[in-house]
């Protein structure tokens, strides 16, 4: 199975408290018959400012765990979707999903959900969300971060079915 990471939850992953939902995903990735990470265009070059981030998707790539999708290719996707008028501001994430038929995104933006999940932005097989929050806002503050690892996160990376390509 095929996984994106967006920029806003990189964090969780390669940061100095990483979430428990997010080591799971992150060992579910560095599993020998895990998932393949995706990276390319303008989400890789923002991913690849962590080091923690670039070295593990080196180490992926070399033991044929990742794929970099040519970064021409994302950036001119990305002229496709903005003709959708996606809600978010992610154009390069959806891209990438495009091109390389990855159906699993770990992101807690809330646009780029709803984007992910619409088949007229990604087609095909439907994208499906991991994600550390609930969705909805509790009393105005920020929505609501899920600290444990969930039976949707277990069920998730169990599929077989998010990757296209």
């Amino acid at each position: 199975m095929c996984a994106i990471i967006d920029n806003d939850v990189i964090h969780q992953l390669f940061g100095d408290d990483p979430t428990e939902p997010a080591l799971y995903f992150l060992r579910w990735l560095s599993r020998r018959n895990g998932g393949i990470i995706v990276a390319g265009g303008r989400l890789h070059r923002e991913l690849a400012q962590n080091p923690k981030y670039l070295q593990f998707f080196t180490d992926r790539f070399g033991a044929g765990r990742a794929r970099s999708i040519d970064n021409p290719l994302v950036d001119a996707e990305e002229e496709t979707v903005r003709a959708l008028r996606p809600r978010s501001n992610d154009t390069h994430v959806l891209a990438l999903a495009r091109l390389s038929g990855a159906r699993l995104l770990f992101t807690n933006d809330e646009d780029l959900k709803r984007d992910f999940a619409n088949p007229d932005i990604i087609p095909g097989t439907p994208g499906q969300i991991y994600t550390t929050n609930r969705g909805r806002r509790v009393r105005s503050y920020a929505p609501q971060e899920i600290t444990r690892v969930t039976r949707t996160h277990r069920n998730l990376l169990n599929r077989t079915d998010l990757c296209a390509a």
